[in-house]
């Protein structure tokens, strides 16, 4: 038998001062609206530019469900491009 992670998104559109503050009001927003607790579930936040011209996402943020930082996933990811840009192994950095 295989194993699988579904993982189901319900994207809530916010406006908010920091990724943790939209998480909550988003939080706040899925319960009253649906029921649903969702205190137990991975959040990812996805910040968009603030005009036309910015297309497409910013920055993405990730927490886990006992977490209270929220960590940058895009940081991550540009770093990890300029390790393999330099030609440097993942390990000696």
């Amino acid at each position: 038998m295989t194993n699988y992670v579904v993982e189901f998104r319900l994207p809530v559109e916010i406006s908010g001062d920091s990724p943790k503050e939209a998480a909550m009001t988003a939080r706040r927003r899925l319960e009253e609206k649906t029921g649903l607790d969702v205190s137990s579930w991975y959040t990812r936040v996805f910040e968009y530019g603030e005009t036309e011209d910015d297309i497409g996402i910013v920055a993405e943020y990730f927490a886990s469900p006992q977490g209270l930082v929220f960590r940058e996933v895009t940081q991550n990811i540009r770093q990890h491009e300029e390790i393999i840009e330099n030609g440097s192994d993942t390990e000696d950095s």
